[in-house]
């Protein structure tokens, strides 16, 4: 019979869980029996056998994190993959993935976890310890130049964007996987009128993001990463003025001694003067 033990967390995939019986608070994974709003009812457990359990922070706070079993199982003959919840520690988690079962019936899962406590408490009970970001130790400058001197209205508006390492060791970070669309939405932008003192002008382009080939790029100590990028797909530059765009360029950076890596922007500003000729 289903027991409803728990209730979600508002906005997370996150159940914490208030058990009803010794039995109901037992590690492992269950048939998820019904969701109906911030109550669940889990149904019958399909294992205790979870495998082996890697905890993974995927915010530069360490406030969400990766939960993943690998190997779990065996699960019982029959099962036609329901919705699985993963209870440990008197936490209870709605489980985002899980492979293909093996001939053992055996399967690795994956859930999402929100809350630095509660992370420590799933990973004592799946005897491991949750891995926390901190912060790799990169520095860089960038820098954005307009291509022209001034740029007509209604033609392509391209700034040149520079990333440059002024730290004392390597960092890397992946260029691509978000521009097989109408723009490369690695990018963001802010294109304020007046120099930057007038109300910024809307985002009139396409951002629909179809993903796309990404390359890792690694940049040595005073080395530079450099790429052209036209704005007039973001923006339409109707009116002759000074505009201050503000130029971010998402990464996730990578060292040698990072293992989670962090999540990061590359930030800079110019001037675009736009005139009638």
């Amino acid at each position: 019979m289903a027991r409803t033990i728990g209730f979600l967390l508002a906005g997370a995939s996150v159940l914490a869980t208030v058990p009803t019986s010794p039995q109901d608070s037992q590690n492992g994974i269950y048939a998820l029996a019904r969701l109906d709003g911030d109550k669940i009812e889990l149904g019958d457990r399909l294992t205790t056998h979870l495998g082996t359990a890697t905890i993974d922070a995927t915010a530069n706070d360490n406030s969400r994190f990766h939960v993943q079993l690998a190997e779990a199982g065996p699960f019982p003959e029959g099962w036609d993959q329901k919705r699985l919840v993963l209870h440990a520690g008197g936490i209870s988690l709605l489980v985002a993935g899980w492979s293909q079962p093996t001939d053992e019936r055996k399967m690795t899962i994956s859930a999402q976890l929100e809350g630095l406590e509660a992370a420590r408490r799933v990973a004592a009970a799946l005897g491991t310890k949750p891995h926390l970001r901190e912060h790799p130790g990169h520095r860089f400058v960038v820098r954005v130049t307009p291509k022209q001197r001034q740029f007509a209205i209604g033609k392509p508006v391209t700034l040149k964007f520079e990333i440059e390492n002024v730290g004392t060791a390597p960092f890397s970070f992946m260029d691509g996987g978000m521009q097989r669309g109408a723009r490369n939405n690695q990018f963001s932008f802010i294109a304020a009128s007046g120099q930057g003192s007038g109300p910024a002008i809307p985002d009139t382009g396409d951002p629909r993001n179809f993903g796309g080939i990404a390359v890792k790029r690694t940049l040595e100590p005073g080395q530079r990463f450099a790429k052209e990028i036209g704005i007039d797909k973001w923006f339409r530059f109707t009116k002759p003025d000074t505009y201050r765009i503000t130029a971010l360029f998402r990464m996730h950076v990578e060292t040698a001694d990072s293992k989670l890596g962090w999540d990061d922007f590359a930030v800079g500003e110019c001037l675009v003067r736009v005139g009638r000729n």
